[in-house]
């Protein structure tokens, strides 16, 4: 009987481990822009400047001084909200790596007027272009992350695999995997955000979400029980 009672426990914490994996891989890291209309407004005011045509410049100009802008503007929403996953930064990238391009369906850009298609137009053209531009380097962020992906996959199989032979290994195993992925996406995730600050708009940043979190406080919980659950069942 303490056997299977055992035997149940271990099975308790293999399905928290593999909770704490599919958190990990789904939940996502948020990109936020809190001012759609400001970005907009920059980035127009941008490609106007560094066009050359002085149609173009003289077009923005007459659009400002007449109060066109803003109204144009009205017609973007406010605000603009990207969840990336490991899962979803894996599927953009696999997208990337087909078409060559990311496009307004990859990143969730609204389409439901002509002045969202404008500006869209506008801004995929400028994340498109900074990827051509750095191929090379993307190329390799991309390798790295689907490698990193599997580590982390192998990461928690291991962890529970250690956890089945009744192994203290485990918990190391869970700690490395369910620290190092929480920080690894942070770190993509912020180095992303950089790029399009650059490219783009100051004003963009990222969140963590709740769930994340989550994931990483079960891996953390596991990894600190178990050589107390070993110990305990041992001595009896």
């Amino acid at each position: 009987m303490k056997k299977v009672v055992q035997m149940l426990l271990r099975a308790v914490f293999i399905v928290v481990i593999f909770a704490c994996g599919y958190l990990t891989l789904k939940s996502p890291v948020t990109v936020n822009v809190t001012n759609v209309h400001e970005m907009a407004r920059t980035v127009i005011n941008q490609n106007a400047t560094t066009s050359g045509s002085t149609t173009l410049k003289d077009a923005l100009k007459l659009a400002q001084s007449a109060g066109l802008e803003d109204k144009v503007l009205d017609q973007l929403p406010k605000q603009y909200h990207h969840d990336l996953s490991y899962m979803g930064l894996y599927n953009l990238s696999v997208t990337y790596e087909a078409n060559g391009e990311l496009t307004a369906k990859n990143l969730s850009l609204p389409q439901d007027n002509q002045t969202e298609k404008a500006v869209n137009h506008i801004i995929l053209r400028d994340i498109n272009h900074e990827l051509a531009t750095n191929n090379k380097q993307v190329e390799q962020v991309i390798n790295i992350f689907h490698y990193v992906i599997l580590v982390i996959i192998l990461g928690f199989v291991l962890a529970a695999l250690l956890v089945l032979f009744g192994k203290y290994g485990a918990s190391i195993a869970l700690l490395l995997t369910a620290l190092g992925s929480f920080g690894i996406l942070q770190y993509f995730t912020g180095q992303l955000v950089i790029n399009l600050r650059g490219a783009i708009y100051s004003g963009i940043g990222f969140t963590t979400s709740t769930m994340l979190w989550t994931g990483l406080g079960l891996g953390v919980v596991i990894a600190i029980l178990w050589p107390i659950y070993l110990k305990v069942t041992k001595n009896n």
